[in-house]
């Protein structure tokens, strides 16, 4: 029985592969849609809770809606990304009060996710830093968590 000699690629066969892989992760990074998401106006009033089984805060308060808004809409203008999938336990629920409408925000440690309405696994997410939106932190620090998500 003979043998065939191990057959090694010619380094330019290993160039025009490395390259080919480069290429097509450039091409699909640059497929990923990052758009602006609308401004909310109009809020009347925002309901938070750690999700779990907290107990919801109502804030009412028009000068705090209205400093926690822009805060939000500050994030608004650019890095938003389509999502799909569960979202993260442990974050912290807004439910935004429009007139008739609501809209749902998750706000997590590395992401803030705003949820499709009707459709609670799909949405927009973006991420963010801890130092980011300090007045939702603060709410998120007055709101204890659920059991196994620490502070």
């Amino acid at each position: 029985m003979k043998l065939l000699p191990r057959c090694t690629p010619r380094p330019s066969t290993v160039r025009a592969i490395r390259i080919a892989i480069v290429v097509a992760g450039a091409l699909l990074c640059a497929c990923v849609e990052r758009t602006a998401r609308p401004l909310f106006t109009e809020v009347s009033s925002i309901v938070a809770q750690r999700s779990g089984r907290s107990l919801p805060v109502q804030i009412g308060d028009p000068a705090e809606v209205r400093a926690l808004v822009d805060e939000i809409n500050g994030t608004r203008q650019e890095g938003w990304e389509r999502f799909s999938g569960k979202p993260g336990a442990c974050s912290l629920v807004l439910r935004l009060q429009t007139g008739r409408t609501e809209r749902w925000l998750r706000v997590g440690k590395t992401a803030l996710l705003e949820e499709d309405s009707g459709h609670p696994q799909s949405g927009y997410v973006r991420s963010i830093s801890l130092d980011d939106l300090p007045r939702l932190r603060s709410l998120q620090a007055r709101i204890p968590p659920q059991r196994g998500c620490g502070r």
